[in-house]
C-alpha cells in the first residue's frame, strides 16, 4: 500500500513542479520589458476562473464516483484502484490550470495569474496520502 501511495505522491509532485516550471518559463523568460498589463474586467479571466472551478469539481466528482465502484472489493484491489483514481483526478484538475497559463500567454493579462494561483492551491489540496485513502475507501 505504501508503495502505491508513494508513487502517486511522486506523480503529484512531478505534475505540480511541471506546472510551476511552465509558469516560470512563461513569466520570467517571455516577460516584455514594459511588464504585463493587469485587466480584471477581461472575459478570459471569468472564463478561466470557471474552468479551474469546474476542473476541480469534476475531478472531485469523478474521484468520488470511482471510489464507489470498489466499495465491496478487497483491500488489495482498493489500493490499486486508489492509485489510478488519483491519477485520473489529478489529470482532470491539471488541465484547466495549464489552460490558464496558455490564456495568460495569449492574452498577456497578469490578472490570470491570480486564477492560476487559485488553481494551484486547489490542486495542492488533492495531495494523495494514506489517511485520505483510508478515509475515502472506508478502511480501518
Amino acid at each position: 500500500m505504501k508503495d502505491v501511495i508513494r508513487k502517486t505522491q511522486i506523480l503529484f509532485l512531478a505534475s505540480l513542479s511541471g506546472m510551476i516550471l511552465m509558469f516560470v518559463i512563461l513569466y520570467f523568460f517571455l516577460k516584455p520589458k514594459t511588464g504585463w498589463p493587469v485587466e480584471f474586467g477581461d472575459l478570459y479571466l471569468s472564463l478561466c476562473l470557471a474552468l479551474v472551478g469546474a476542473g476541480w469539481y469534476l475531478g472531485k466528482v469523478v474521484y468520488e464516483k470511482r471510489v464507489l465502484e470498489v466499495k465491496y472489493e478487497s483491500t488489495e484491489t482498493k489500493v490499486v484502484h486508489y492509485g489510478t483514481n488519483v491519477i485520473v483526478r489529478l489529470a482532470i484538475q491539471e488541465l484547466p490550470i495549464l489552460a490558464v497559463l496558455i490564456f495568460f500567454l495569449t492574452r498577456e493579462n497578469a490578472a490570470l495569474l491570480v486564477v492560476y494561483a487559485i488553481g494551484l492551491l486547489l490542486f495542492i489540496q488533492s495531495w494523495p496520502s494514506q489517511d485520505q485513502f483510508r478515509k475515502h475507501y472506508q478502511l480501518p
